[in-house]
């Protein structure tokens, strides 16, 4: 029975991820082809409008390709067996990279930053860095009407921790505790894409360091709080 019952899981699994390369990678690729041939077969089109549609290919891009790391990364990441390369992380630096791919919402201003000043924090840095882009990739696709998502990273005295915030519809407390399941999406997000592996990452990454995560609703949103236990103390000069 129990062997069944592994097969059954496995299958179902299965069908999630085709679900998502047949969906959310088909959209931005959709996007990329109809954009292309636009600019090939439009000799008329002003600078800006050139600017735009190049725009929208790049965005589609990003898109792709966080997803197809999304799924690497949960195949790696899934057994939580895996050799971490930690190294000393200055999280200004690791949040440089990780905004690089949300552009459009800091020219937009979309994203409050406040980063407390700390020491070095030892951790694996690419990983690090994707479970950032996983939390406000996720801010972002839920926030309601735009509204400005919040990153906070606060030292203290045993742990980091990293907080993000985003303005939300109702969301019933019961059904945020399954959102780090694989493939969890909730009931009324089904007009946002996404694979609904993006915060079950996040989960397996701050469990690797040793750490914890947890969503919770408050004030009119979702806060999503990563506890990570300072493993390792820098000796600065």
């Amino acid at each position: 029975m129990e062997f069944y019952f592994s097969l059954h899981l496995s299958a179902t699994c299965f069908i999630n991820l085709l679900n998502i390369i047949s969906h959310d990678l088909r959209t931005p690729l959709s996007t990329i082809i109809g954009t292309t041939n636009l600019l090939l077969s439009n000799s008329n089109l002003d600078e800006q409008g050139r600017k735009n549609l190049l725009d929208d290919i790049n965005y589609a891009s990003i898109r792709m390709k966080r997803l197809i790391t999304n799924i690497l990364d949960s195949t790696r990441l899934s057994s939580l067996n895996i050799d971490l390369k930690f190294d000393w992380c200055d999280f200004e630096d690791i949040i440089g990279v990780a905004l690089e791919e949300f552009a459009d919402k800091l020219q937009d201003d979309l994203l409050d930053i406040k980063i407390e000043d700390f020491r070095l924090f030892w951790g694996d840095n690419i990983l690090l860095k994707q479970l950032l882009v996983n939390l406000l990739d996720n801010a972002f696709k839920f926030s309601v009407n735009n509204t400005k998502v919040s990153l906070h990273i606060i030292d203290s005295k045993n742990s980091l921790k990293i907080e993000v915030f985003n303005q939300s519809s109702y969301i019933d407390e019961r059904k945020l505790k399954n959102i780090f399941d694989k493939f969890y999406r909730l009931e009324d997000s089904n007009d946002i894409s996404g694979s609904g592996i993006g915060l079950a990452i996040c989960k397996s990454i701050v469990t690797l360091h040793g750490g914890e995560i947890k969503a919770s609703a408050i004030n009119n949103g979702v806060l999503i709080e990563a506890k990570l236990p300072i493993l390792k103390k820098a000796n600065l000069v």
